[in-house]
């Protein structure tokens, strides 16, 4: 059984230029703070919808999908989806590549509606090399309140992600891994703040535009025009003389962009959201400048209601694995059985402040103690199960009215 290892992410809090370290795997910290980090399974609830009505298709049909693989090398046919994919598909796992006629009286059988993708067993040997991989995120956060009118105050913030990273990727460590694909490595970055509670009415306002912003990319419209002439001239023998041409017009776009694409969304009543994601796998063929990121400062000031009690940041990253080769043509874009149990994850940050009543005050007694503990989430990859090797279902710390949570999510 691989393990996957996720350090303590670190977190600076102050209220001043010189400040803290805040490790979230503190037992007690304050009620004025809380901080989660997450690990934990599962998929969108749209895909688990579509999967159960593909189940459910299958299971109508097993009398006949059992007549067509009468005799054929099949192991199983299930459920499966393909690489970088939330849409389900039908998948076969075999011992060696099935005939074509096999692949199109499966299609037919579902009106075409589904292709039949294939994927070989070889892969799907479980090997316990304990190997281990870990994954960090590292944020500044600073934030003071004041008075503007009454029930009506100011927040301002800073959230300053300086570390998002990956340790050394499993696949350098892993030849099975190796041979076919590579990983784990950065797939995005969310930074997000939030109003406690969240409303159907907003219940702050921004007082300018928060940074970073979303950037326009540089587009350059190149135009030419192309002409063609042909010139048939006539001869002794009778042939008749003839020009033809035409013009034609060739538009090309070209336009530059960073190599982590940031895209952001809000204010709205959720609060405002920066999500960074790599432009172009092409630029990255191997994951090495995928293995960290540092998105920098997020800053803006809201007028706050007094319906608002206080607010959460959350710092997620998104890490994935990648199928290079290994494939024939009818395993196109299908994940061997070894990606299965090497699934996307996310691993996130929640630092929660619960009430904003004598905030910087509460916020300045956090930084006359140094926090550290030296506990981590474990959760295992490479089997069947998912489990959590940690027994406290996500890493908490917790007092007065604070807390910080990491938690872990398998896509």
């Amino acid at each position: 059984m691989l393990i996957t290892k996720f350090n303590k992410p670190i977190v600076n809090v102050s209220n001043s230029i010189k400040s803290n370290i805040l490790n979230t795997n503190d037992k007690v910290i304050s009620e004025f703070i809380s901080l989660k980090a997450t690990i934990s399974p599962g998929i969108s609830a749209n895909s688990y919808i579509e999967v159960e009505k593909l189940q459910k298709l299958l299971i109508s049909r097993k009398d006949d999908i059992d007549c067509i693989l009468k005799s054929q090398p099949v192991y199983a046919i299930g459920i499966d989806f393909q690489k970088n994919s939330t849409n389900p598909c039908i998948a076969c796992w075999v011992a060696e590549p099935l005939d074509i006629t096999i692949l199109e009286c499966l299609e037919n059988m579902f009106e075409d509606q589904f292709e039949i993708y294939v994927d070989s067993i070889v892969n799907a040997e479980v090997i316990n090399l304990g190997i281990v991989q870990d994954f960090n995120i590292t944020a500044s956060i600073w934030a003071n309140t004041a008075p503007f009118e009454e029930d009506v105050g100011i927040l301002n913030y800073e959230i300053n992600v300086n570390g998002c990273g990956i340790g050394d990727m499993l696949s350098n460590n892993w030849p099975l891994l190796k041979r076919i694909g590579f990983g784990y490595f950065l797939h995005s970055i969310e930074v997000n703040i939030s109003p406690i509670p969240e409303k159907k009415i907003r219940n702050f306002h921004p007082t300018g535009i928060s940074q970073p912003t979303q950037s326009n990319r540089e587009i350059e419209f190149l135009t030419a025009n192309e002409k063609n002439i042909n010139l048939q001239v006539g001869t002794s023998s009778g042939s008749i003389a003839g020009i033809n041409g035409g013009i034609k017009k060739v538009h090309n776009t070209k336009f530059s962009s960073n190599e982590w694409k940031l895209s952001y969304k809000g204010p709205n009543t959720k609060g405002e959201r920066w999500l960074y994601q790599y432009v172009d796998n092409n630029l990255d063929k191997d994951g090495s400048n995928r293995e960290s990121f540092a998105p920098g400062p997020h800053s803006g000031q809201w007028l706050t209601k007094k319906e608002m009690q206080g607010f959460c940041i959350t710092i997620t990253q998104i890490v994935r694995c990648e199928v290079t080769h290994g494939w024939r043509r009818f395993l196109h874009q299908t994940k061997p059985k070894l990606l299965q149990l090497c699934p996307m994850m996310s691993h996130s940050l929640k630092i929660t402040f619960n009430d904003l009543k004598d905030f910087n005050a509460n916020l300045t007694k956090l930084n006359k103690t140094f926090y550290t503990n030296n506990d981590n989430i474990y959760i295992n990859v490479g089997g069947n199960e998912v489990e959590n090797i940690n027994n406290d279902e996500n890493q908490k710390i917790k007092n007065l009215n604070g807390e910080i949570k990491r938690s872990f999510v398998i896509l």
